[in-house]
């Protein structure tokens, strides 16, 4: 398993994390809109701090997904 490098982006290095964490930004833009269409909010007591645990689920599996096993 290689390290992730960096990214070049117009001379600017920057870390592969924050590609990881723009793809899981977007996946969970996504995914809240879903999950407000089907009103899983009623099911959860606390909206912020389940928000938070599923954006950070969504944070591990891409960056399982990126880097591999």
């Amino acid at each position: 398993m290689s390290d992730p490098k960096e990214i070049d982006i117009l001379g600017m290095f920057i870390s592969p994390f924050a590609l990881y964490l723009a793809i899981a930004v977007a996946l969970f833009l996504v995914l809240q809109v879903v999950l407000n269409r089907l009103n899983v909010e009623r099911w959860v007591w606390n909206r912020p701090l389940a928000e938070l645990a599923l954006f950070v689920i969504v944070t591990a599996v891409v960056i399982f997904v990126a880097i591999g096993p």
